[in-house]
């Protein structure tokens, strides 16, 4: 069983992105509370679903600053949405196990939040957002 204890490596410093990815982090959560019960199979597709709406997100952020890496940033996110759509379906006919589903998601949750966000994006949209706010006196 995996657990994701929100922490301070997990903020961004964008509020937007810090909420929703809470929320990804939560929906995992309740998934490994309802881990191989019937509602194991549609909190997969939740999953998908609001990963799709947080995905859109950083997707307008990129293209509205410019980011250098958006496509390779986005394939990433439609490998996410296609691996996952295609678990829940094998879930749900009883070719995957839970374990399987939840391995998948712990380690991409968390690789991608913690690596390619912070580590590309992020400091992308700071360096944004930083040249934008007014200047204090």
């Amino acid at each position: 069983m995996h657990v994701i204890n929100w922490n301070s490596k997990f903020n961004t410093g964008i509020e937007d992105i810090d909420m929703q990815h809470k929320a990804l982090v939560e929906i995992f959560q309740t998934m490994e509370d309802n881990y191989g019960d019937e509602n194991f199979g549609p909190t997969i597709l939740f999953m998908k679903d609001y990963a799709e709406i947080h995905f859109a997100t950083e997707e307008k952020l990129m293209i509205e600053t410019q980011f250098p890496l958006y496509d390779a940033h986005r394939k990433l996110h439609d490998e996410f949405i296609n691996v996952t759509e295609e678990y829940a379906e094998r879930f749900l006919e009883g070719n995957v196990s839970s374990k399987e589903v939840t391995d998948f998601l712990f380690t991409w949750i968390v690789n991608h939040i913690v690596g390619t966000d912070a580590k590309t994006l992020v400091p992308h949209l700071l360096k944004i957002k930083e040249k934008n706010e007014p200047q204090s006196l």
